[in-house]
């Protein structure tokens, strides 16, 4: 069942919506609605992942006193050296 829905805008994103769902050959509510979908299956798709890596969360510590510039010399200097 579709329902309606009012949404408020700011007018050159509604123009620049419309001319793409233009293009797309669609409406623009079914462009809206197809970005919706996209962003709930991405979430439901990706809840999963996330649940297994946050049971990975503080197996290993990171050293945050590592000096970027000396690991990029090194990696420089073995690759080019």
């Amino acid at each position: 069942m579709n329902t309606k829905l009012t949404l408020s805008m700011d007018n050159q994103i509604i123009n620049y919506a419309k001319d793409l769902a233009a293009k797309k050959h669609i409406s623009l509510s079914k462009m809206v609605e197809n970005y919706f979908k996209s962003i709930i299956n991405f979430k439901i798709n990706n809840a999963s992942k996330k649940s297994k890596i946050s049971n990975l969360k503080g197996w290993y510590k990171i050293n945050y006193n590592i000096d970027d510039n000396k690991i990029l010399i090194k990696a420089l200097k073995n690759r080019y050296l």
